[in-house]
C-alpha cells in the first residue's frame, strides 16, 4: 500500500525485524522494496519517488509493537515523548 500498489503481485522479501539494526543502508533498501512493489517500469519506475512513499508508512502501520523490539525504535520513541512532554510543560 505504501508503494501506491495495494493490489500488487509481487513478492516483497523484506529482512527479519531481528537483522533490521545490521542492516548498512535500510533506507536504501526500504526504497528498492518500494520500487519493486509499485511494480512500475521504464519512465514511471525512474519518476517513482521512494522517498515520498515511505512517509506513508507512518500512517499506514497499525501496531507499532512489533518495532519496540529495536533499540533504534525505542531511543526515537522516547526522545518524541520528551519532545512533547517539553511543549505540554510550556503551554
Amino acid at each position: 500500500m505504501a508503494a501506491g500498489n495495494p493490489r500488487g503481485k509481487v513478492t516483497i522479501n523484506l529482512p527479519d525485524i531481528d537483522r533490521l539494526e545490521s542492516i548498512p543502508d535500510p533506507k536504501q533498501l526500504l526504497h528498492d522494496v518500494l520500487r519493486d512493489a509499485s511494480e512500475y517500469a521504464g519512465r514511471r519506475r525512474q519518476k517513482f519517488n521512494p522517498g515520498k512513499q515511505a512517509m506513508r508508512l507512518g500512517d499506514l502501520i497499525i501496531d507499532y509493537s512489533p518495532l519496540r523490539r529495536l533499540s533504534a525504535f525505542r531511543q526515537l520513541e522516547a526522545t518524541v515523548q520528551d519532545a512533547l512532554r517539553e511543549v505540554s510543560d510550556r503551554v
